[in-house]
């Protein structure tokens, strides 16, 4: 073999070593891209993103006539529990309340309509067993 064959032979060889490595980088870049896919897809669907919604309204379109929204739009808004959404008018028609004056009338409703969960006799006995034991442990302590 001449010096040229075996410096091409050479060549050959490394081109071929240097192919193989990018072969195996391209397979493992393949393995984490599917995983990402993998990944997107379940963060999509955790979280709702609506990505076949988004697809499918062209630009500049609405997503108020979508399926995806006629299917969520009920269960999407809710009625805040302390907030007054009512007009000026009718607000100070009924009372001017304040939020502070509507948190109390909603706790004290709250309250006076509570009744405790039914509590097995032998549970409510070692609470209060243990309530009484901790107390006066707490009580020496101080």
């Amino acid at each position: 073999m001449t010096g040229a064959a075996a410096a091409v032979l050479a060549g050959v060889v490394g081109l071929s070593a240097v192919l193989a490595v990018q072969a195996r980088a391209n397979l493992a870049l393949a393995d984490k891209n599917t995983a990402l896919l993998a990944a997107n897809a379940k963060i999509a669907a955790r979280y709702n993103l609506a990505v076949d919604a988004i697809k499918d309204i062209s630009a500049g379109g609405h997503f108020f006539g979508s399926s995806h929204t006629l299917a969520r739009y009920e269960r999407a808004f809710y009625r805040p529990l302390l907030s007054d959404w009512s007009n000026f008018e009718n607000w100070r028609d009924a009372g001017s309340r304040n939020a502070t004056e509507r948190a109390t009338i909603i706790w004290k409703k709250v309250l006076s309509e509570y009744s405790p969960p039914p509590l097995d006799e032998g549970v409510r006995e070692a609470i209060a067993a243990y309530v009484a034991r901790r107390s006066g442990e707490l009580g020496n302590a101080a």
